[in-house]
This record gives structure tokens, C-alpha cells and sequence, in this order.
């Protein structure tokens, strides 16, 4: 078992649907367990990052009583497709590139508990 959650998801409604039902279940199944973090990625630029979590956080503050936190934004980069089809990871290929950045700035976040 983990010790924490962390739901992944993009602006799309259906990713925001499925992260809002995981929301939902997880919470039935432990309502003492911590809330999950959300990720969000794939954003066009931080300001949209900002503004689907902000949507997903308020519709399960509103509805399930609580406010999960966020452990950051990962923007679009076409760097990222870029290692894939090279089958060379990211930070190899493209050691200075922004989604590397933002996935570091996410693990310093889950590492420190969201502090």
C-alpha cells in the first residue's frame, strides 16, 4: 500500500472526470487517509495548470469536503515526444529542458510532504 496518492491529469474533461472520481472513491474507501496530490500535465502554460487544478480542487472541496493538495504543474514541452521516439529518457536527452524542471519541482514537493 501507498503511502500517498498522487492523481496525474490534463485539462481534457475526460482526464478531469476520472481524476474527480478517484477523488471521490479513494475518500469513501479511507476518509482518514490524506488527500491525494494532483499533478497537472500536459499545460499549455502555468496559468492553465493553475486554473484546472483550481477547478478540480473546488469541485472536491465543494462535494467531498475536502481540498487536495496541488504537487505541481508540468508543462507542454515538445521535447518530451522528442525523447520518447529517440527511447532515450528525458533527462538524458534534454537535461535542461522545462518538463524535467517541473517533474523535479513536482518529486522536491512529494518528497517534503507538500510543505
Amino acid at each position: 500500500q501507498a503511502d500517498r496518492i498522487v492523481i496525474v491529469t490534463t485539462e481534457e474533461p475526460p482526464a478531469l472526470t476520472d481524476a474527480y472520481a478517484f477523488l471521490k472513491v479513494s475518500r469513501l474507501q479511507n476518509p482518514e487517509a490524506p488527500p491525494p496530490f494532483i499533478v497537472v500535465n500536459m499545460a499549455d502554460k502555468r496559468a492553465t495548470g493553475r486554473r484546472v487544478y483550481e477547478q478540480l480542487a473546488k469541485a472536491a472541496e465543494t462535494y467531498l469536503g475536502f481540498r487536495p493538495p496541488l504537487a505541481g504543474i508540468i508543462c507542454r514541452d515538445p521535447r518530451v515526444p522528442d525523447s520518447i521516439r529517440a527511447q532515450t529518457p528525458l533527462p538524458q536527452r534534454h537535461p535542461t529542458s522545462q518538463a524535467l524542471d517541473d517533474v523535479m519541482r513536482v518529486a522536491e514537493t512529494l518528497i517534503s510532504g507538500g510543505t
